[in-house]
């Protein structure tokens, strides 16, 4: 993301081995990053503890998967301003 500078990074809430909520913090404390908005994939049925609730809060938007891409795509629409409301700015 550093480097590459993508349009958007989808971040997987229960990944064995990755905390995204860590990742997700340090995308939006460095320059570089913390403008590329942030999409939450994370299952329903996982109960709330802290890390899961800190991923949700500290992305521009959450969305329990499974996702269709219809509905993958008006989210990442709706981050660019196009046609709503824009949660990209924070």
């Amino acid at each position: 993301a550093y480097s590459k500078r993508p349009d958007v990074i989808l971040l997987e809430g229960e990944l064995a081995g990755l905390d995204s909520f860590r990742t997700a913090k340090v995308l939006r404390h460095l320059p570089e990053t913390r403008q590329i908005p942030l999409i939450a994939l994370t299952r329903e049925d996982v109960p709330m503890d802290e890390r899961c609730a800190g991923l949700k809060a500290t992305c521009h938007i959450s969305l329990i998967k499974p996702v269709s891409t219809d509905k993958l795509l008006h989210a990442i629409t709706a981050l660019n301003g196009e046609g709503g409301n824009s949660k990209f700015e924070r």
